[in-house]
């Protein structure tokens, strides 16, 4: 920042701004949950290409979840400057792996150590096959040498590079500007909700409605990959963070009389439920999820 301008003015200006408004955010994690199938580590990896208007360098981003929330996040731009989308999709999924690793250390260190490998979605399917594929040397040979670690790791079952739509990429907010809905909806799934006043109960519930009612269905937890085997679903694993979100929420937002009736369920719909059967139909009636009402019971 040598000679900054209006833009970067206007730039920090905004993200001034955002902190200001976002003050009382905060992620919520549950005592719920465990290292299970539910609470196994998994990340996101993603990466824009060349938005840096001075260097066109791209930004790399990864996010990894355990249990109920996430735990480790990183937005950064990349040391090279990438010749397309793939490298850059491949440069930030190598640095997601060397976190993956040390994550893994930190677990084998707490006695969790998992045998299975670490799943890690990413949008890009060229960049997945160059990770389990090094036959591309015409379109690789240039890449540093140290991001091909990531083919070790791969081969070795330490990591496992998975594909996931774009529009379930939870790093995508990491790396660019998304539009409002688009933007709320991945903070949402990140675990990150307003502590203090819970006002995002309310602002967020068009996305979380479902969850309450039952007619969001449960994804499977495991799906059948190309070679048959079972796998992970990342669907299920989003599924469940936001239902344990909505969970915490709930949970956070009764009287100390109220929690009792919710106690040993495992999902917000459950939660719900039990506080219907209590209250009876005028509760499902007159209650919303804002935490104003939630909490006059």
């Amino acid at each position: 920042m040598e000679n900054p301008s209006q833009t970067h003015f206007g730039a920090a200006k905004r993200i001034l701004r955002y902190i200001a408004g976002t003050a009382e955010f905060g992620i919520w994690y549950s005592s719920k949950c465990s290292m299970t199938d539910n609470g196994k580590l998994y990340g996101y990896s993603d990466s824009d290409f060349g938005s840096c208007l001075d260097d066109r360098r791209s930004i790399s981003a990864h996010v990894f979840s355990l249990g109920s929330g996430v735990v480790a996040w990183s937005s950064k731009k990349q040391p090279i400057t990438a010749l397309s989308s793939t490298e850059a999709e491949y440069v930030a999924v190598a640095f997601a792996a060397c976190q993956a690793v040390w994550i893994r250390g930190i677990l084998s260190e707490l006695q969790e150590q998992s045998k299975a490998p670490t799943i890690i979605f990413c949008d890009n399917k060229s960049t997945i096959f160059m990770t389990k594929n090094a036959a591309l040397h015409s379109r690789t040979k240039h890449i540093d040498t140290r991001m091909h670690f990531i083919r070790d790791l791969v081969t070795g079952k330490v990591v496992d590079i998975q594909y996931c739509s774009t529009h379930d990429q939870l790093a995508d907010v990491l790396t660019k500007a998304l539009p409002k809905d688009k933007f709320i909806r991945f903070r949402t799934l990140l675990g990150v909700c307003n502590y203090e006043s819970r006002g995002s109960v309310e602002s967020d519930s068009h996305h979380l409605e479902h969850f309450i009612d039952g007619s969001q269905p449960i994804p499977p937890r495991e799906i059948a990959a190309i070679d048959g085997k079972l796998t992970p679903n990342h669907a299920f694993s989003t599924w469940f963070q936001r239902d344990q979100t909505l969970f915490s929420w709930i949970n956070a937002t009764l009287s100390e009389s109220t929690v009792p009736y919710i106690v040993g369920k495992e999902t917000a719909k459950d939660a719900w439920e039990s506080l219907e059967h209590r209250y009876g139909s005028l509760f499902l009636a007159h209650m919303s999820l804002s935490s104003k009402n939630v909490c006059s019971m």
